[in-house]
């Protein structure tokens, strides 16, 4: 057993963090090209034809070939060893797309169980016996392709472009502008304007047809939608710009609060040994066992982040406006419906955020626990 410990501690040993960046003489900060670069140099250098070995040939290959791959770099980074890395570096691969799609598929399953959009589009339209209870392509319909539309034109945008800000307004239009139909689909179900027995219906298609002809059909579907339901996709459009310029504001404002409270927080505990409390030269009087700060910021962070979601769901429902714009005599836009809808709304995308980073920290906990583990064994 102490022989295996060993040779488990020996080979973490082996390559610590830094090493791999000093075999490549380059910074733990180096970009992909600056490595490359390097690399490139010292082959040169010390291949064994022009005076160098196969040990530091072998050395250097070893070291590139970790640290131009973007997983296994970041899990040499995190753990600060190249042992089993390229299972490590597989599983950290999957991690990271779970991290990036788990959240959109978590909200769309919660959706889908708790049929909020079905009760969020019954309070905003007022009129629930005129319902229909829409499926799972319907609740996350616009979700999935608003997102992979977004992520792929802003990351292509931030490429291009520094001004990441504006960058994320330009990916919201765009997608946006591809998505709505989807989400009219959504909101036309629920108006019982036509059947959703079967997948294709998701698209509004009056019949069933095989998925290969789908996305040639869906051709005809996207021009008879803009055509149709320009305002409708225009609304949608606006509303979302406005709907994500006061979150992130109200989100900002919170963050804001929420450092003032830091800077009112003390930075440090003074450290008071039981000794010197029971001693008679004693000075200390009390002791505060926790750090606090000016609760009023805090408080104030707190209902801030939760109105940078209730707020603009309520000033800014598409479900209602568009109900507005089918009804413009008997509608009016600004009413009790739109306040229970935005409430609702506004609420569920808190508590489903909450719920996700409670999953968050968890796997956090198990990736600092591994963390942790490693660097006891080394140490």
């Amino acid at each position: 057993m102490n022989e295996q410990y060993e040779n488990i501690r020996n080979t973490l040993l082996q390559n610590r963090y830094p090493k791999l960046y000093e075999i490549l003489r380059v910074e733990p900060t180096a970009s992909l090209q600056n490595i490359r670069d390097s690399y490139k140099k010292l082959s040169l250098e010390k291949h064994p034809d022009r005076g160098g070995t196969s040990e530091e040939m072998s050395s250097i290959n070893n070291a590139y070939q970790i640290l131009s791959d973007p997983n296994k770099r970041q899990v040499y980074d995190m753990l600060g060893t190249t042992f089993n890395i390229d299972d490590f570096a597989e599983a950290h691969k999957i991690s990271k797309y779970i991290g990036k799609y788990f959240p959109l598929w978590f909200r769309i399953y919660l959706e889908t169980k708790s049929n909020i959009k079905d009760i969020i589009m019954q309070f905003a339209s007022n009129s629930i016996e005129k319902s229909s209870k829409i499926g799972f392509w319907h609740v996350g319909g616009f979700s999935i392709v608003h997102f992979l539309v977004e992520d792929k034109v802003t990351r292509e945008l931030n490429k291009r472009d520094s001004k990441q800000h504006l960058n994320i307004y330009i990916g919201e239009i765009i997608a946006t502008l591809i998505a709505a139909p989807f989400e009219i689909a959504a909101y036309r179900a629920f108006k019982k304007e036509f059947t959703i027995s079967h997948f294709s219906n998701y698209f509004i298609f009056d019949k069933k047809m095989s998925i290969a002809r789908l996305l040639l059909a869906n051709v005809t579907q996207y021009r008879s939608y803009f055509s149709s339901s320009w305002k409708h996709i225009l609304a949608m459009v606006a509303f979302r710009v406005m709907f994500s310029m006061a979150h992130f504001g109200l989100g900002y404002l919170s963050d804001y609060f929420n450092h003032r409270y830091m800077l009112t927080v003390p930075s440090k505990k003074p450290f008071i040994d039981a000794e010197d409390i029971d001693s008679e030269d004693s000075n200390v009087d009390t002791i505060d066992l926790l750090p606090q700060g000016n609760n009023t910021w805090l408080y104030l962070s707190k209902v801030t982040r939760v109105a940078s979601y209730i707020l603009p769901c309520m000033a800014f429902s598409i479900y209602r406006f568009w109900d507005k714009i089918d009804n413009p005599q008997s509608v009016k836009y600004w009413d009790i419906a739109l306040i229970k809808s935005g409430v609702t709304e506004g609420a569920f995308m808190y508590a489903s955020e909450q719920a996700l980073l409670g999953v968050q920290k968890v796997v956090n906990h198990i990736k600092g626990t591994i963390q942790g583990f490693i660097n006891l064994i080394v140490n």
